[in-house]
């Protein structure tokens, strides 16, 4: 039986940043990991891919930011910029919108 690691996912992107900037500062990853119960190893993926994680943070709340673990994107980036612009035009108009509305119209496109 082999040993594999267990993925799971600690902490918020918030708490990325945080370590990313402590790293800037001249903080040692092995103190981070430390800190944060979580390998040195994964301090210095957050630290190659912090441009990555910067950018998802600049275009993000900061509400989101603290309750968000992972960079997820989307497969189907043009669907879903257009359902985003089809949602805004349709709330413009007061029209009420439900989840099964937004699923048949992505299903259209």
């Amino acid at each position: 039986m082999s040993n594999k690691w267990k993925h799971s996912v600690l902490c918020s992107l918030k708490d990325k940043l945080d370590v990313i900037a402590r790293l800037d500062k001249g903080e040692s990853a092995t103190k981070l990991a430390a800190e944060f119960g979580i390998r040195k190893a994964t301090v210095c993926d957050w630290k190659k891919n912090c441009s990555k994680i910067e950018q998802f943070s600049s275009t993000t709340s900061e509400r989101t930011l603290k309750k968000c673990k992972t960079l997820k994107v989307s497969h189907y980036e043009n669907i879903d910029e257009a359902i985003c612009l089809w949602f805004s035009q349709e709330r413009q108009k007061g029209m009420p919108i439900s989840g099964p509305l937004i699923q048949e119209k992505r299903h259209i496109n």
